[in-house]
C-alpha cells in the first residue's frame, strides 16, 4: 500500500483509467510511502479532508481513521478498478517526498513525478525510515528542478531522473537490475562519499560535476574532496564531467565530453567518443585497457532516444586525444589527428598477437615516456612520434622487474626519441629518426630511413641483444652536437666505435657518416679540434679535445691487464681519470676482464685547469 501525508487542502487527487493522480498546491508538501498490505491496497493518509476531483469509487473512509483512503490494487470484483500507476503533478511550488518502505513494503505500480514550478523539490528519502526505496519490477520517472536522493533507490527496470530549472543533485546510490536502465538527464552528481550507479545501462545528459561545499541539508555538511563514483554497467553521456574524485565504469562508455578527476579513472570496457574536436581525460591515472575510438553506432555520434537498426548517420569523429596523467592503455586508440599523453604511458595486454596500434594523421607525443608491458607489440603510426624515453617496467609496489620483458616497437612516421631506452624487445623505425639518448634493445634495432644522432655535449650508445645488430638501412646517418667554448676551435670531428668511422667539419655542428656498418654495439662521440698552440679547452668547454687517440686491444677472458698497456698516455701533465663502459671492471690500475666473451670501451681523460686536454679510448675485445 501507499501512504500519503499532507497539510490541510495541500493536494487534490483523481482516479481515472487505473491511474491515481495527486496534485500538490503551491507552497504545500506531500509524502508518499509504500506500506505492506495483505489485501494489496495503497493507503493515502492525510491529516485533514482531501479535495476529490473526478470519480474515485473505490476509495473508502474506514471507521478507524477518518483521514485514510484506500485504493485497491487487485481486482476482487468484476466492477472494481485496478490501480495501475501513480503520478504526482504540482500546480505551484511544492515539496514532494518519497519515503523509505516499511518492512516488506515496496512499490508495486509505476511512479511518475513531474514538478515544473521553479522552486519545487523532490526528495527520495530512504532515511525515513532507513531503508532502500524499492520499486521492484516497476519503474520510477522523476522530473523536477531539484532532486535529492538519500540512502538508495532500487528498481529492476527504469530509473529516470531529469533536471529542469537546475540540475538535480544525486547524493546516494541508485541501483537498477542487470537489464534495467538509469538515466540522469541534466544530472549534477554531487559526491560526498562513494556513489554507485549500478544498472544494465547508465545514461547521463548534461554535465556530471563533483562539488565540495556545505549545501546539502539532506546529508549534512561534509566539506571534503569529491570521492569515488562507480558506474556498474554501461554508460552514455553527452557532456563533460569535472571536479570528481575517482571514476570507475565497469561496462562500455560512450563519452560526449572531457572527464576531469583528482584521482584515477578506470574505464574497464571499450570507450567510444561522440564528441568532436578534442577529448581530454585528466586524472592521476587513466586506465583504458580496451582502447578509445570514435563511436560508430547506427546513429553515429548522436545520443538519440529510440535509435535502432536502420537509423543511420555518419560516425562520430574526434580529432585530438589528450591524456593528462599516467596512462595504462590497451586496444585500439584512433583519434583522427593527434594524440598527446603527458605522463608515463604503459601499454598493457597479454599474448604475442595482441597489438597496440594508435593511428593518427598528425603527431603522437608520449611526454612522460612509454613502456610496453609483457610481450605485447606496439605499432605507432602518425606524421611524427615523440617519445620521452622507454624505462624499465615497474612491478607492483614500485619495484622494478628483474628482467626486461617488453614487446617490440614499430614506428611508422618520423620518430623523435628524447629519453633513454633501457628496456625494449626490438625497434623498427619506418621513417626519419632523431635519437637523442642511449637505446638498448633485447634484439635488433633497424632504422629504415635517414637517421640523426643528437650527441649534445657527450656520447650516444646504441646496443642490440647478443647476436643481434643495430642497422641503418637508410641514408644518410648524421651526427649533431653542441658547440664547445673557446676561440681556438678550428673544427669538430665525430667518430663511431668500434667501426672507426669518422666525419669532420671546419666549424659546423653536424656531419654525415654516410652509410654506417651494422654492429652489435655502436658508440657515437664528437670532439672539438683546436690549434696546437692552445691544446686546452677553455673552462666549461662542452666537448673533449681533438688531441686524442683511439685503439683496439684484445685480452683474455678473466685476465688482469695494466691500464697503461691498453692506452699509452702522452707526456703531458694533468689529472688522469680512467673509466670503462661494458662488462669489464677497473681494479686499482688494472683492467679486469669478464669470464666470457664481451666488448668493453676503456677511456682515459687528462685534465688540467678544469679542462680536458687529452682523451684516449680503446675498444677491448675479450676473447
Amino acid at each position: 500500500m501507499l501512504t500519503l501525508a499532507a497539510p490541510a487542502s495541500a493536494a487534490s487527487f483523481s482516479f481515472a483509467s487505473g491511474t491515481l493522480t495527486i496534485r500538490p498546491s503551491s507552497g504545500q508538501s506531500v509524502s508518499l510511502q509504500a506500506i505492506y498490505s495483505a489485501t494489496g491496497a495503497y493507503r493515502l493518509i492525510a491529516p485533514d479532508v482531501w479535495t476529490v476531483s473526478g470519480p474515485f469509487p473505490y476509495a473508502a473512509i474506514n471507521g478507524i481513521n477518518t483521514n485514510t483512503l484506500e485504493v485497491s490494487t487487485d481486482a476482487v470484483a468484476d466492477d472494481r478498478t485496478v490501480l495501475s500507476a501513480i503520478t504526482v503533478i504540482d500546480s505551484g511550488p511544492a515539496e514532494v517526498s518519497i519515503l523509505g518502505a516499511t518492512p516488506s513494503g515496496a512499490w508495486t505500480d509505476p511512479l511518475t513525478v513531474t514538478l515544473t514550478a521553479p522552486d519545487s523539490v523532490l526528495t527520495f528519502d530512504g532515511g525515513n525510515p532507513v531503508a532502500p526505496i524499492s520499486f521492484g519490477t516497476t519503474s520510477v520517472t522523476a522530473t523536477a528542478p531539484t532532486i535529492a536522493v538519500r540512502q538508495e533507490i532500487t528498481a529492476a527496470s527504469l530509473i529516470s531522473l531529469t533536471g529542469t530549472t537546475t540540475a538535480p543533485s544525486i547524493h546516494a546510490d541508485v541501483t537498477a537490475g542487470p537489464t534495467g536502465e538509469i538515466r540522469l538527464n541534466g544530472a549534477r552528481v554531487t559526491s560526498y562519499g562513494s556513489i554507485t550507479l549500478a544498472a544494465g545501462y547508465v545514461q547521463t545528459t548534461g554535465p556530471v560535476v563533483g562539488v565540495t561545499g556545505c549545501f546539502s541539508v539532506e546529508i549534512g555538511c561534509r566539506a571534503s574532496a569529491p570521492s569515488r563514483l562507480t558506474i556498474d554497467g554501461n554508460l552514455v553521456t553527452d557532456a563533460p564531467w569535472s571536479n570528481l574524485g575517482e571514476v570507475q565504469v565497469t561496462g562500455s562508455a560512450r563519452l560526449g565530453g572531457d572527464v576531469t578527476t583528482s584521482g584515477f579513472q578506470d574505464w574497464q570496457d571499450a570507450v567510444s567518443v561522440t564528441a568532436s574536436g578534442t577529448l581530454t581525460l585528466s586524472g592521476s591515472s587513466i586506465i583504458t585497457p580496451q582502447g578509445i575510438e570514435s563511436y560508430a553506432g547506427p546513429c553515429g555520434g548522436a545520443v538519440i532516444s529510440g535509435c535502432g537498426i536502420g537509423s543511420q548517420s555518419p560516425p562520430a569523429q574526434f580529432s585530438d586525444l589528450v591524456i593528462d596523467g599516467a596512462w595504462e592503455v590497451g586496444g585500439s586508440v584512433r583519434p583522427t589527428n593527434t594524440l598527446r599523453a603527458t605522463g608515463l604511458t604503459t601499454v598493457l595486454g597479454t599474448g604475442a598477437d595482441s597489438t597496440f596500434a594508435p593511428t593518427t594523421a598528425g603527431t603522437q607525443t608520449y611526454a612522460g615516456g612509454l613502456v610496453i608491458a609483457a610481450s605485447r607489440a606496439a605499432v605507432l603510426s602518425g606524421s611524427s612520434v615523440t617519445i620521452a624515453g622507454m624505462p624499465e617496467p615497474v612491478a607492483v609496489g614500485g619495484v622494478r622487474t628483474t628482467a626486461c620483458d617488453s614487446g617490440p616497437l614499430t614506428v611508422i612516421g618520423a620518430l623523435q626519441l628524447t629519453g633513454t631506452v633501457d628496456c625494449l624487445d626490438s625497434l623498427i623505425v619506418n621513417g626519419p629518426a632523431t635519437i637523442a639518448a642511449d637505446v638498448t634493445t633485447q634484439r635488433y634495432q633497424s632504422y629504415l630511413d635517414a637517421a640523426t644522432l643528437s650527441l649534445g655535449a657527450g656520447t650516444l650508445r646504441l646496443r642490440a641483444g647478443v647476436g643481434q645488430t643495430v642497422a641503418f638501412r637508410g641514408a644518410p646517418v648524421v651526427a649533431t652536437w653542441s658547440a664547445a667554448s673557446g676561440a681556438d676551435i678550428t673544427g669538430y670531428a665525430a667518430t663511431i666505435a668500434p667501426t672507426g668511422q669518422a666525419c669532420s667539419t671546419t666549424g659546423a655542428l653536424s656531419c654525415s657518416f654516410g652509410s654506417v656498418t651494422e654492429a652489435n654495439d655502436l658508440t657515437f662521440s664528437a670532439a672539438a679540434q683546436r690549434r696546437p698552440s692552445s691544446p686546452s679547452a677553455a673552462p666549461g668547454g662542452s666537448l673533449v679535445d681533438k688531441a686524442a687517440t683511439t685503439a683496439r686491444r684484445t685480452v683474455s677472458r678473466g685476465s688482469r691487464t695494466m691500464l697503461t698497456k691498453l692506452i699509452t698516455p702522452p707526456a703531458v701533465r694533468g689529472k688522469r681519470t680512467w673509466s670503462e663502459r661494458g662488462q669489464c671492471a677497473i681494479d686499482d690500475r688494472m683492467l679486469v676482464a669478464p669470464k666470457r666473451r664481451a666488448t668493453c670501451l676503456l677511456t682515459l681523460k687528462i685534465q688540467r685547469g678544469g679542462s680536458v686536454t687529452w682523451t684516449g679510448r680503446a675498444t677491448i675485445a675479450v676473447r
